[in-house]
């Protein structure tokens, strides 16, 4: 799920089934993903999060910050994979703090390092 287009963000989708192939995972043979984009309209978001679950979907992988936020206040039993992300940002949301569960949720930190997980701030 991605806070853009799929036409903007085909270059990410197709290093993500590379590297899914590279682990031995064929779209449509042996894995199935369910695509969505919020087309830049961030109020989509709740819906587009509620169609994952009602797929129910066995992780959910978030390119940007505004959608990773939005499952984040949707649920908290569904794993959550988040690209380009700005963590900082998801840790410092207090509501989050209180409802995050952090081993579920995994990312990549290279937009704002990860600081933030030792320090607690």
């Amino acid at each position: 799920m991605g806070n853009s287009t799929a036409a903007l963000e085909a270059n990410l989708v197709g290093s993500f089934r590379d590297g899914l192939r590279e682990l031995g995972y064929e779209e449509g043979r042996n894995i199935i993903i369910e695509y969505r984009w919020a087309d830049g309209k961030y109020e989509r978001f709740p819906t587009l999060v509620a169609e994952l679950i009602a797929a129910k979907v066995d992780v959910i992988v978030t390119a940007g910050t505004p959608a990773a936020l939005a499952v984040t206040r949707a649920t908290t039993s569904l794993p959550l994979v988040m690209v380009a992300v700005g963590l900082y940002m998801i840790a410092r949301d207090p509501w989050l703090r209180r409802k995050l569960n952090f081993p579920r949720i995994f990312g990549n930190d290279w937009i704002i390092g990860a600081g933030w997980i030792r320090d607690g701030k």
